[in-house]
């Protein structure tokens, strides 16, 4: 895929916020600043990473991809030519093509779901155990300087919330395949107001500075609450803490600073 440019996005939100259950990574998450880049294939939505190709392509669009997008080898583009673009069956052989090259896109991204808002009540019930987990707050700049700062480089941009899938030519336009494809979603969603950091697969460390704030739902257990600050002090991590409560005249959260 095309490498992005590793300038800083515009408007970027000084904090974005990740919410997770309290069990099992929260705490060690915090404390070791390893957040998970999940590949798009891991997410629960089916509808993830779909995307509509209906572009006619001609050899050259193929060959023009092999070559200064993947960088193969001529000896490797001479067997495609052999093999593949001689195909007399060649269009139809493209569509495997495309599943294959796809696929292989897929493994080499990872995905962290961040959000603009700390405060959703439908996203405290659906990814912090309904108000029993935490939201932390990290650091945007930070996340962003230490991704574009190590290979392969990473991008940090808000969902596109849309009706239908995204329009792509994959084998022909790159500049904006990656941009539709990981970065659009059905528009039902747009309440999330989510921003994706996308970079290697996997486990990724980061500062201790990324971590800004966390927020103890309403129904975390108080009583772990004063040993979760222990050991996040502990580890040289001094964010600000907050309590969530649910607002006594409206379906709205309110914190209370820690």
């Amino acid at each position: 895929m095309e490498e992005k440019s590793n300038i800083e996005p515009i408007d970027i939100p000084p904090i974005l916020y990740k919410y997770m259950p309290e069990q099992p990574y929260a705490l060690n998450t915090i404390i070791t600043r390893y957040f998970y880049f999940s590949p798009i294939t891991d997410f629960n939505n089916p509808f993830e990473g779909k995307f509509f190709d209906n572009e006619q392509y001609s050899k050259e669009d193929l060959r023009n991809y092999f070559r200064n997008i993947c960088h193969i080898s001529e000896e490797y583009m001479t067997s495609l030519e052999n093999i593949f673009l001689n195909d007399e069956n060649w269009l139809i052989a493209l569509k495997d093509r495309l599943i294959q090259e796809k696929e292989s896109v897929e493994k080499t991204f990872g995905i962290l779901c961040l959000s603009e808002t700390e405060k959703d009540i439908l996203m405290w019930s659906h990814y912090a155990n309904s108000h029993k987990g935490i939201v932390i707050g990290i650091d945007s700049k930070n996340l962003w300087q230490n991704m574009t700062s190590s290979k392969p480089g990473g991008l940090l941009e808000p969902v596109q919330y849309k009706k239908d899938y995204p329009t792509v030519k994959f084998f022909k336009d790159q500049k904006d395949v990656v941009d539709k494809w990981f970065f659009t979603k059905y528009e039902d969603w747009k309440y999330e107001k989510e921003w994706r950091a996308v970079h290697k697969p996997g486990l990724i460390q980061f500062p201790k500075e990324i971590i800004k704030s966390v927020y103890f739902g309403a129904k975390f257990d108080l009583n772990k609450q004063a040993f979760w600050m222990s050991q996040i002090k502990d580890s040289g991590i001094h964010p600000q803490f907050y309590q969530a409560k649910l607002n006594k005249s409206s379906y709205k959260i309110d914190f209370k600073p820690i």
